[in-house]
């Protein structure tokens, strides 16, 4: 069975879904399944380039065709490559922003039509429109709603044979629209490196890891004062390590976190090795995603892959009819006076590896022949 992925951008390191797509690839070639990747809009590029990526120790054939050219010149462009290449699927790996600057590409299912040419096609939903949440500004409720009226005529249009979301609140969103969609669990994009590099504990001091973009609105006053009190009270040390791009709050965090007593250690941006020691070096990981989304986030997968619970400390966010107090396995959320509970009772959840969620797609795919 030949793959083909489609997705917006696959430049290593600077776009979530080009290496998401990027080590989903490389595990189906490994279960014996030949793919190649065509990347439709890259931002960074003026010129098609065809090269090899890697990932995990698999190469893999990649296109990537310049956003400049628009979506509908490219796909004419991949025609040739994927019609040489002969994929029984097409996998489209959706995103709107990567396929227009204010996700309402008009021309996007015309265009992926020509390349399916009665092939078998999949989607994978990565996010959907913007403007869900309840108290979201009238502007960007109704750029949602033109945003969700594209996605719908794109699936009518497409009639895709499998469809995936990664979040229940998504799986919920489009059986709205009226169709079904399966949860295929989001897997980290950081590899277990050898537990032998990993430190042994010999205290009871605490580890909390922040890691990635940190959103708006967290409560981390409240938090930072709780944990400290926690500490304080059980006479232990408690740290806060931030690794990677945590983005502009990360300073906020970090002289909050300091001014409570907290010991504070940034890292900042480093290579895969050294990040996944330092998730498996930690105690807990924090997640300042929403906790809703929380089944979207790399960050969180990768967490759980390292062997973390994982603490929500995030703004409310709640969309209309889905569930309040919906909470995703190994997710616990912050709320005050409740710290200690959490940190004693949390535990890790059985979370979807890269090999099983390849596992569940090929089996999905395999269904049809």
């Amino acid at each position: 069975m030949k793959i083909t992925f489609l997705c917006g951008s696959v430049e290593i390191g600077k776009d979530g879904v080009g290496d998401y797509v990027r080590r989903l690839a490389g595990a189906v070639i490994k279960q014996g399944h030949p793919c190649m990747i065509v990347s439709l809009m890259e931002k960074g590029n003026e010129r098609k380039i065809e090269q090899q990526q890697e990932s995990d120790g698999i190469n893999m054939s990649v296109i990537r065709l310049p956003f400049k050219n628009g979506i509908l010149a490219n796909c004419i462009e991949a025609e040739k490559s994927i019609k040489l290449f002969n994929p029984d699927w097409i996998s489209l790996q959706f995103v709107p922003f990567s396929f227009h600057d204010k996700g309402l590409s008009l021309n996007l299912a015309w265009s992926i039509k020509k390349l399916t040419d009665n092939r078998r096609l999949h989607i994978m939903f990565h996010e959907l429109w913007v403007g869900m949440e309840t108290t979201a500004p009238f502007k960007l409720r109704m750029w949602g709603l033109l945003q969700r009226i594209v996605i719908k005529g794109m699936l009518r249009e497409l009639r895709p044979n499998v469809i995936n979301t990664n979040t229940a609140l998504y799986v919920a969103q489009l059986s709205r629209l009226g169709y079904k969609a399966d949860r295929l669990p989001l897997f980290g994009n950081i590899p277990l490196v050898d537990q032998t590099e990993v430190k042994i504990k010999e205290t009871n001091d605490l580890r909390f890891v922040v890691f990635g973009s940190i959103h708006h609105g967290a409560p981390v006053n409240e938090f930072a004062k709780e944990l400290s009190n926690y500490a304080i009270n059980r006479k232990i040390a408690a740290e806060i390590i931030f690794v990677g791009r945590c983005g502009d709050e990360q300073s906020n965090w970090a002289a909050v976190c300091g001014a409570a007593g907290l010991k504070v250690q940034i890292l900042g941006e480093q290579p895969i090795f050294t990040i996944s020691k330092t998730l498996q070096n930690a105690d807990i990981g924090i997640s300042t995603t929403p906790v809703i989304l929380a089944e979207k986030s790399g960050t969180v997968a990768a967490m759980q892959e390292h062997g973390l619970p994982v603490l929500c400390v995030a703004r409310a966010w709640s969309v209309k009819a889905f569930p309040k107090n919906y909470l995703p396995l190994g997710v616990q959320l912050f709320k005050q006076e409740q710290l200690a509970k959490i940190i004693n009772g949390a535990e890790i959840s059985n979370v979807s590896t890269l090999s099983a969620a390849s596992s569940q797609l090929l089996n999905s795919f395999k269904s049809f022949n």
